[in-house]
């Protein structure tokens, strides 16, 4: 389990893996970075 207490999403261990920052998805994807937390989704 990983922040909220709620299990991994196949992304979120996939993103982990391959140590992609936030700031590197926001850039390239041109989302805000507050777009692109993690954190937001529930």
């Amino acid at each position: 389990m990983f922040g909220l207490g709620k299990p991994r999403t196949k992304l979120g261990k996939y993103i982990d893996k391959k140590k992609i920052s936030q700031k590197s998805i926001s850039e390239n994807s041109g989302l805000d970075k507050k777009t692109t937390s993690l954190k937001n989704v529930l």
